[in-house]
Formats: C-alpha cells, sequence, structure tokens
C-alpha cells in the first residue's frame, strides 16, 4: 500500500473496530456517455461503531456489451471520505462495479444508471465471482433499504 503503510494502524483499524464501510461511486458522464470525472465516497454504517478505513480496491467500468475496463490498486485513505479517480477510457459507459474482484470488506452503492445495465445484461459478464459479486451487494441494497425485496425479485428474474 506504498512506502507510507502503517500495519499496526491498518489492522487495529480492521480489528479493534466493529461494522461495515459503505463504498459509493461519485460519477459524471458526458452526453455521449463518457465518464468525465469519477470519485469513490466512503462513509460509515450509520449503526456501529465505526471508522474510515483505509482499502484498496479494482473498479470495473462496462460498455453496453458488459465489456470491462479495469483500473487497479485504488487506494482508499481513511483521512478523506471522497477519493477522485483518473478514468481514461474512450468508450460509452454504461455501468461500474466497486470492488470488483472482492478485494476489501465493504458493502457498495450502485447508482440507477448501474442497476438498470446490470438487470438488463447480467448474463453477458462471463466471470463467475464478478456476477455474484453483483448479487451479494444488491441483496445488502434490501438489507440497507436502498431497494425493495420487489425490485431485487424483478432484478433476478430478467
Amino acid at each position: 500500500m506504498g512506502k507510507d503503510f502503517k500495519l499496526k494502524q491498518w489492522s487495529d483499524s480492521w480489528l479493534k473496530t466493529r461494522g461495515v464501510n459503505m463504498l459509493e461511486g461519485i460519477v459524471t458522464y458526458t452526453p455521449d456517455s463518457l465518464v468525465q470525472k469519477f470519485a469513490v465516497k466512503q462513509s460509515v454504517d450509520k449503526i456501529s461503531n465505526n471508522q474510515l478505513r483505509e482499502q484498496v480496491i479494482d473498479i470495473a467500468f462496462y460498455e453496453a456489451d458488459m465489456k470491462e475496463h479495469i483500473i487497479k490498486n485504488v487506494v482508499i485513505k481513511p483521512e478523506q471520505e471522497v477519493t477522485e479517480v483518473k478514468v481514461d477510457i474512450k468508450k460509452p459507459i454504461v455501468a461500474y462495479q466497486i470492488n470488483h474482484g472482492d478485494h476489501t470488506y465493504a458493502k457498495v452503492r450502485y447508482d440507477a444508471r448501474s442497476i438498470e445495465a446490470f438487470k438488463a445484461n447480467m448474463q453477458l459478464i462471463k466471470d463467475p465471482l464478478v456476477r455474484s459479486e453483483i448479487w451479494n451487494q444488491m441483496w445488502y441494497h434490501i438489507n440497507d433499504e436502498q431497494m425493495t425485496s420487489l425490485d431485487y425479485v424483478d432484478f433476478a428474474i430478467k
């Protein structure tokens, strides 16, 4: 995680606190669906004694045919709530997936555009781990009252 990485501080933040962090994309698209600006917002679970944590994640961006463009090893620092991410993809994007590859313990919030793209094209995602991650995070949307169970069923049967 870099030359300034402090193992004890990092391990204490994970092992001596409870709760799960939320990771949410903040995205701006151009009129032709290119990603103009992207950031990851980290927040804490409202019901626990939690704190922002250092995270290292991959982020996948998807074209309409669900072709992935992956940005690897994005470092989310505990001292900042929002982390800007440089995205240099010259293709229209329909969805993004924070924590691609499931490298950190966090709940992920999808925007409406990504949810609709996943609902319409989940079968085009070839990697079963990625599909599983998306299903799992969608379930958390229900638990956290971000999605109704009927919306989830609609998502599941599409």
